[in-house]
Formats: C-alpha cells, sequence, structure tokens
C-alpha cells in the first residue's frame, strides 16, 4: 500500500530558524513522508523567489480584496524580520531539501508573480538534485479575495495555460494541476465557485486538478464550538469525503492532488482530541484507498495555533501537537504493510469501529476505535503483536495479554501482528 501523504511548508522558515530544522526532519522520519508542499499555500500567492526570504511584497496587497485574507497576509508581512541578509528561502528549502531527500509538490505564484519567477524557482530546485513531483498553478483563486486578477474561472484558465506551456518547455516531464473549487457538499458555493468546476472541467492542457479538503458540520456552522463528537468526525473523514471525492471524479477525469486537508474550524473546536485523530486516520484511510487520489498534503507543518499544525514553536523548542499521532501510527501500518497489496475490510456499530488490512506478504493491521464507556475486548490467534493506543494523554504502547485485545473507552488503537 502505497502513502500518500505530504505536508504544507506555510512560512516554515519564519516560525523556525535553521538550527530547528533538524528537529523537524526528525519529525518528519517519524510519521513516514518525504514530502513537502513548498512554499505553501495564501504564502505561494505572494512568493517571489527571487528576493529575500519570501519576497512579501506590500504592494501586492493593493491585489486583494478586502477580508480576512488581505489582513492574514497583512500582519504576516509586518511580523517578517527586517535582518534576512539577503537570504532567499529558495535556496534554504533547495538545500535542506537534497539534505534530507525530500521530494517537493511547488506552487507557482499566478497571483502576483510571473513566469520567469517560477522558472527560477523550478531550477534552483533541479540544480539542487531535488525531485518536482509537480507543479501547483496557485492556491485557491476562486476565493473571493483574488477576485480583481481572477474574476473567474476564464481569466485563472487563460493565465494557467500560458504558464503551463512555459513550465512545459523547460520542464516537459513534471505535471502540473489547476487549482479547483470544493463542492457543494462542503461548503455553501459562491457563484464563481459554482462556476469554476464546470469551466475548468472543459479543457485538458495540464495533468492533475488540486483539491483542499475542509469539511464542517452544521453545528459548527452555527457558532456552537462545544468538543467534535466521534459521529462528526465520521461525517467528515468518511461520508463527506466518500460524496466529495465522487463529485471530482464525476467532473474531472485527471488525477486528483488533495494539496491541503484537515478539519475547518479545527483550532477552535476539534483539536488535541482523540476524536480528531479519529477524523484524521479516516481521511487517511479513505483518500489513500481511492486510486485517482495521488497526493494527500496535510495543512500544516508548524504554526503557533493547536489545531491545524503538527508543529509548534515555543522560544528554542519544538513541541508536537496532538494530531500528530495519528500520523505516526498510520506510518506504523504502512511500514508494517510495506507497499505490498492489501485486502481491506472494516465494520461500524454504535459501540466500535475498526478497520482490518492484510498484506500479500501475510502481515496484517487492525486498528479500532471503542465508543463505548466500557472495555471493548477481541479473541487474537496471532504473534508478534504490537499494540498502540491513542487516548486523551497521547500515544502509548499496551502490553498484550494472553488471546485477548482489550480496547478501553474513547480510544483510537492500531494492532501490528504477523501470522
Amino acid at each position: 500500500m502505497s502513502n500518500k501523504l505530504g505536508i504544507n511548508t506555510s512560512n516554515i522558515f519564519l516560525l523556525a530558524d535553521t538550527n530547528q530544522l533538524p528537529v523537524i526532519s526528525n519529525f518528519i522520519s517519524s510519521i513516514g513522508t518525504h514530502l513537502f508542499r513548498f512554499p505553501g499555500g495564501t504564502t505561494a500567492n505572494f512568493y517571489h523567489p527571487k528576493m529575500p526570504g519570501y519576497g512579501y511584497n506590500r504592494n501586492d496587497l493593493n491585489l486583494v480584496e478586502e477580508g480576512p485574507i488581505k489582513k492574514h497576509m497583512s500582519d504576516l508581512m509586518a511580523a517578517v524580520p527586517q535582518n534576512l541578509n539577503d537570504v532567499k528561502f529558495i535556496d534554504l528549502f533547495a538545500n535542506w531539501a537534497a539534505k534530507e531527500q525530500y521530494d517537493v509538490l511547488y506552487v507557482a505564484n499566478l497571483f502576483s508573480g510571473t513566469i520567469d519567477e517560477i522558472l527560477f524557482a523550478l531550477q534552483t530546485l533541479c540544480d539542487n538534485n531535488v525531485s518536482i513531483k509537480g507543479i501547483e498553478l496557485g492556491n485557491e483563486y476562486y476565493l473571493r479575495a483574488y477576485n480583481r486578477i481572477f474574476p473567474d474561472a476564464q481569466s485563472y484558465i487563460q493565465k494557467a495555460k500560458a504558464f503551463a506551456e512555459a513550465i512545459k518547455l523547460q520542464f516537459p516531464n513534471i505535471p502540473v494541476s489547476l487549482t479547483v473549487a470544493p463542492t457543494k457538499t462542503t461548503k455553501q458555493l459562491s457563484q464563481k465557485e459554482t462556476n469554476w468546476n464546470k469551466q475548468i472541467g472543459h479543457v485538458n492542457f495540464y495533468d492533475a486538478v488540486s483539491l483542499h479538503y475542509y469539511p464542517i458540520v452544521n453545528r459548527v456552522s452555527d457558532k456552537n464550538i462545544q468538543p467534535c463528537t466521534f459521529d462528526e468526525s465520521w461525517e467528515m473523514g468518511e461520508r463527506l469525503l466518500t460524496k466529495t471525492l465522487a463529485e471530482i471524479e464525476t467532473t474531472f477525469s485527471k488525477p486528483i492532488w488533495i494539496s491541503e486537508w484537515n478539519v475547518m474550524g479545527g483550532n477552535k473546536w476539534c483539536n488535541n482530541s482523540v476524536e480528531h485523530a479519529y477524523y484524521t486516520l479516516l481521511f487517511l484511510q479513505r483518500a489513500t484507498l481511492n486510486t485517482r487520489v495521488e497526493y494527500i498534503i496535510y495543512h500544516t507543518v508548524i504554526g503557533k495555533g493547536t489545531g491545524f499544525n503538527l508543529l509548534k514553536p515555543i522560544g528554542a523548542l519544538i513541541e508536537t501537537n496532538f494530531n500528530v499521532f495519528p500520523l505516526q501510527i498510520w506510518n506504523m501500518l504502512n511500514v508494517h504493510l510495506a507497499k505490498n497489496d492489501v485486502d481491506f475490510a472494516e465494520a461500524r456499530t454504535s459501540n466500535f469501529h475498526y478497520a482490518t488490512f492484510k498484506s500479500t506478504a501475510n502481515k496484517s493491521c487492525l486498528w479500532g476505535v471503542n465508543f463505548n464507556q466500557e472495555n471493548f475486548e477481541m479473541n487474537i490467534n496471532k504473534q508478534s503483536i504490537q499494540h498502540y493506543e491513542i487516548n486523551a494523554s497521547g500515544l502509548t504502547k499496551k502490553k498484550v495479554m494472553d488471546d485477548k485485545l482489550t480496547f478501553t473507552p474513547k480510544t483510537l488503537n492500531m494492532v501490528l501482528f504477523q501470522q
């Protein structure tokens, strides 16, 4: 089974210094990915790689409609250190990625950037022997914030085609993707978003579509931010995701790059919880098993909050957030099964949800969630068992007793065994 996981790197060099990169690299190894999305999401729309740092230019804010994105970027630009000393972050990233053998999904700036800039960035990566897995032609231009440059899909298509043609002349073997809007399953769409995917579906000069997945349930839309439930996690990580992917597959015949995903409002209501971990594992499972999905890029590797980011800088230290744990046990599953084909089965009741993976190499895994208030026990007849549990306190390794597995209440479990 292939590992499609990658990590978004938005503003990583503003949040961590070069001395902290080895710590981040060690963490990246623990979740089993070697794919980075650079320079990030919204960051990419204001990135000028020939300039120091991220090359932020406050004049670019004049291109942005008033609203949250403009305020976010204005605040971010104001916080950028003045002593970058002409250090280009494309050089920092290329050197780091080459040393650690990371692959990259590069996000081109079609909003405020130029073709020359994107070719410069790609050549810098290639000169450092960094493998470029794909190039996203922009980030979320279907949003109202970008209306002055991209009032509709046709204006985006016209510019994206020019960028794609220039890229293909110099880098013919690197696939490019177009950014597509969410579907009506995950949000109430504007007229621009409603028409966006229809119009992109009529052109064919690209190789994949880039989709962002941030589901939300009605209760949160009503400003009720009580902690999420297991049922809501299943709704977002299974039912809504399955329906969303079906809608995208109906509109587009291309491969799907899920280049950002998490929970909408996760930093307010669903973070640091076993329920969020359950959502994360469900998402990883469903997206990985979908053969049209090529990449699943988690948002984001580092930040000052506790919801979307996996790591948090605390002075000279870097701490891990709770949602690291489901990524770590998913990596255990992938390492255990290697790249062998698997038989998959699952079952869900009101008390328990479990899924099994059995590989052609006779190795198997089981993950399970106990929704109940009492222990759930399962008889087994296996050898070489390892049992890991995510509970409210974090990730622990459990001792296996006799031929029985015990799942304690409100926990997420991963069991690895070989027959």
